[in-house]
């Protein structure tokens, strides 16, 4: 199942996050037991708790990071197609180190940016960050599958795989009366809405 967990702070003052974030950490344990990692810069904090299923070495654990070190990716889903894209991959020339898909998936979105995301058949929620840019890409599946809150703010961006981790980080928590009505009507929140304000669900 995989859970992941970041904040991207505006003032780079990722120091002051690094406790929540650890904690948004801990609670993502039931979702990836397997293993926890975590990333930290200047600028932004990513960790992401595994369930080992594809390639269940410690090559494979995340944050995953490029060969260059430019780009760094926590993941949480399953391509279907990797194996595939791999091999076309190979064919172009790259060299693999694992056999995951986590690993694909980060070489197909170096290579072909945003536009990777129309080559994969799978469900699936990340994000990538951009060291050299300082810019964080993030994505779900088309059918939205894969869980991904957010709360953003003139403070800072930050994102999980579940609101109970997202919620570790400081934010006001107010309940929004729109989500509440749909849950009553419908028995879930659809996105982009959630049960707090200025918490949304990435949309497909």
């Amino acid at each position: 199942m995989c859970g992941i967990i970041g904040i991207l702070p505006f003032k780079k003052n990722t120091e002051k996050y690094k406790s929540a974030l650890q904690n948004g950490l801990d609670t993502l344990n039931k979702r990836g037991p397997d293993h926890s990692g975590n990333f930290k810069s200047n600028s932004c904090l990513l960790g992401h708790a595994r369930l080992s299923i594809i390639d269940t070495s410690k090559a494979a654990n995340q944050p995953f990071y490029s060969e260059c070190t430019r780009y760094t990716m926590v993941y949480n889903g399953e391509i279907f197609n990797f194996k595939k894209l791999k091999a076309q991959l190979e064919k172009e020339g790259e060299l693999f180190k694992t056999n995951s898909d986590t690993e694909v998936l980060l070489r197909l979105y170096i290579i072909h940016s945003d536009s990777c995301l129309s080559m994969l058949n799978g469900f699936f929620a990340f994000t990538i960050w951009d060291n050299k840019k300082e810019e964080l890409f993030c994505a779900i599946d088309r059918y939205g599958i894969k869980p991904f809150y957010y709360y953003h703010s003139t403070q800072f961006f930050a994102f999980s795989s579940q609101l109970k981790a997202l919620m570790t980080f400081p934010f006001k928590r107010e309940i929004d009366h729109v989500g509440l009505e749909c849950y009553f009507h419908l028995q879930y929140i659809p996105a982009p809405l959630s049960i707090l304000k200025g918490v949304k669900k990435l949309s497909p």
